[in-house]
């Protein structure tokens, strides 16, 4: 019997592991990280902020964006798994056609489709990051993009609203037998209907092993869409768009400042990973990280 039912799991998507390329990403979800980088969050922190500057073509000026995320008590913060469940079961609702806000998957599929090993913890896995999901709420201030405006608006939300998994013997009360569902938030669902989407390479996404790299190969493959070079300025780009938590350093007279060689040693393991795949053009750290006339250091990518 659970020969057979792997047999059936295998039948509807033969081909997810090795010829998944044609991915989606929310352009959203790429400007801006909506979790923790790592494997687990510190259980004490239950909030995370992210903001920037940045010029409005709509409005002609510059605007303050910020995206604060709050967690449940009993979940916490998401962590990279779960950011990578999400963008997972983003390319189940794909697959479905963007049909209805609701996605019925089974946990091997979502595990065949990430690339993960199939296993029990992993299925595991599954579970608490959906759980975890549905207790984060995200706010959005002047910096989610309506699609059918145009517009950075404010917005609050969860990104799932409802989840129901499958038990062996028991019906459910939406999913049908031997799977389980959940239901995306009408806001992101319709951003997904009318096309607020990037193609992502899913095949080169899931080659990827740190969880820095991934975010970065998100946020890059955005960017280049516009120009094949790009300069940003370090802290910002680590810390507000890759995730990194702000290091510090205090001088011999008791004054703090950000540890920009910390800064710097973090992101290298994941800028050369994504050198080895040739995603970036790989240059000498001295010209990968510059610093300005106004002593401000810069990150270059190409």
């Amino acid at each position: 019997m659970v020969r057979k039912r792997k047999q059936e799991q295998e039948d509807l998507f033969p081909d997810l592991p090795s010829e998944y390329q044609d991915g989606r990403d929310e352009l959203n979800l790429a400007e801006f990280p909506i979790s923790s980088i790592g494997s687990r969050s510190d259980p004490n922190i239950k909030t995370l902020k992210f903001e920037d500057r940045s010029f409005d073509k709509a409005s002609g000026q510059m605007i303050h964006r910020r995206l604060t995320i709050t967690a449940s008590d009993e979940h916490g913060l998401p962590t990279t798994a779960d950011d990578e469940v999400l963008l997972g079961l983003l390319q189940m609702s794909r697959l479905q056609k963007f049909e209805s806000p609701t996605v019925t998957f089974t946990p091997y599929q979502l595990i065949r489709i990430l690339g993960w090993t199939v296993s029990t913890y992993n299925y595991k896995r599954i579970r608490e990051a959906i759980d975890r999901w549905l207790g984060v709420t995200l706010y959005y201030e002047n910096a989610w993009r309506d699609k059918k405006t145009g517009q950075w608006v404010d917005a609050s939300f969860h990104f799932i609203e409802f989840a129901e998994f499958y038990k062996p013997g028991k019906e459910g009360v939406m999913a049908q037998e031997g799977s389980s569902i959940i239901k995306w938030n009408d806001l992101i669902f319709r951003n997904f209907k009318e096309g607020n989407l990037k193609t992502l390479d899913f095949h080169f996404y899931r080659s990827l092993e740190s969880g820095i790299a991934k975010r970065m190969f998100r946020f890059l493959d955005k960017r280049f869409y516009f120009r094949s070079r790009l300069s940003f300025v370090l802290e910002s780009f680590a810390c507000e768009k890759i995730g990194l938590t702000r290091p510090t350093k205090v001088s011999y007279t008791g004054r703090a400042s950000v540890d920009v060689a910390q800064i710097k040693r973090r992101l290298m393991p994941g800028i050369k990973e994504l050198e080895e795949l040739r995603f970036i053009t790989a240059i000498p750290e001295k010209d990968r990280f510059t610093k300005d006339s106004a002593g401000v250091w810069q990150v270059h990518f190409e």
